[in-house]
């Protein structure tokens, strides 16, 4: 493997660390356990992978994926009687990611961008749109977002 890709995976899983440094830490605000926090960008990473991406778009998707984590924990440690399915509304966002990596992955193959860096906010942001969609999408069919909607309203 080329150093410059293992600059990239490595930026990827470094990302992910704090994800689980944190639910080590302080528990795991959305009951699904630490390997959840492990399979998720391990499995977005190896598909973004076997798309053979630009380089620094893996990066990107792994900034992505462990910002999706944050709005949940979020409304999870300032709700008054803490959710215990809300984890499952990520879940189902999953979908939403998966679609977004691999948008992106087309997109930054077909973009003449001269910006160094363009691959990884295409990355970044393909893998925060694919899980605003899915998030869309499972609010309006499957789960009531409620408290999510209200603390992003909030700000």
């Amino acid at each position: 493997m080329q150093p410059a890709r293992l600059v990239d995976f490595g930026v990827a899983l470094a990302a992910c660390v704090p994800s689980l440094v944190f639910v080590s830490l302080r528990g795991d605000p959305l009951y699904l356990g630490l390997w959840y926090y492990i399979v998720v960008p391990a499995v977005l990473l190896i598909v973004a992978a076997c798309l053979r991406p630009p380089l620094y778009l893996v990066a990107g998707i792994g900034v992505g994926t462990a910002v999706t984590f944050i709005p949940y924990w979020y409304v999870q440690m300032t709700a008054a009687r803490p959710e215990g399915l809300l984890g499952l509304g990520h879940l189902f966002g999953l979908p939403g990611v998966a679609l977004g990596t691999v948008a992106s992955v087309v997109l930054a193959r077909r973009s003449t961008a001269t910006f160094r860096l363009a691959p990884f906010l295409i990355g970044l942001t393909g893998c925060l749109a694919g899980f605003a969609l899915g998030q869309l999408v499972i609010c309006n069919t499957l789960m009531w977002c409620g408290p999510i909607l209200s603390a992003a309203l909030s700000r």
